[in-house]
């Protein structure tokens, strides 16, 4: 049902067999294949998705946004063997690495794109090997000096920056090496 009144517009979904119904927004095309807007009765909101996640609050395309009360979002991964990686932030504030070789980790105001303000972190994982890790970054400002990234086979060592706009730094507020990656 839609209404208006002087206290705005009301949408709604009626049903006196289908009390789960939901409402649907669409947008050309034929109705299964141009969803834009999804809310389902026990309060999931989708846009760009018909599926429904019983976990999730919104979705947005295939990425659960919130569930259950939390923001959350997958980490970006990489597992390639790379010489030199490019930390890119667009890819996601959470990012894991499974390092197969040595490595050079780019981290820049540039081409890693941050947001000011942006909270980032970096899981840096060894698979079997006990490979290196180089910081290519001016931008990183370290509490201690530096961090030791663990060279031990299957463990991991993270990373808590935040991104400061004015001075084009990362600001490492928390790290932790050593724990296990399984």
């Amino acid at each position: 049902y839609l209404t208006a009144s002087d206290a705005g517009l009301t949408v709604g979904t009626a049903s006196t067999t289908n009390l789960l119904a939901d409402l649907r927004i669409h947008t050309g095309g034929t109705a299964s294949s141009s969803i834009r807007m999804l809310f389902s009765q026990q309060g999931y909101i989708g846009l760009g998705t018909t599926t429904k996640n019983a976990l999730a609050g919104l979705s947005i395309g295939t990425t659960t946004i919130m569930q259950t009360g939390q923001f959350a979002q997958a980490y970006a991964s990489s597992t390639q063997a790379n010489a030199t990686q490019t930390v890119d932030w667009e890819n996601g504030n959470t990012q894991r690495f499974i390092l197969s070789a040595n490595t050079l980790f780019v981290i820049n105001s540039t081409s890693s794109r941050p947001r000011d303000g942006g909270k980032y972190v970096l899981k840096v994982c060894q698979s079997g090997g006990s490979n290196t890790v180089t910081w290519v970054s001016t931008a990183l400002r370290w509490a201690n000096g530096t961090t030791t990234i663990s060279a031990t086979a299957n463990t991991c060592s993270m990373l808590g920056m935040i991104y400061d706009a004015n001075g084009a730094i990362y600001n490492i507020v928390a790290s932790s090496t050593g724990m296990s990656r399984n």
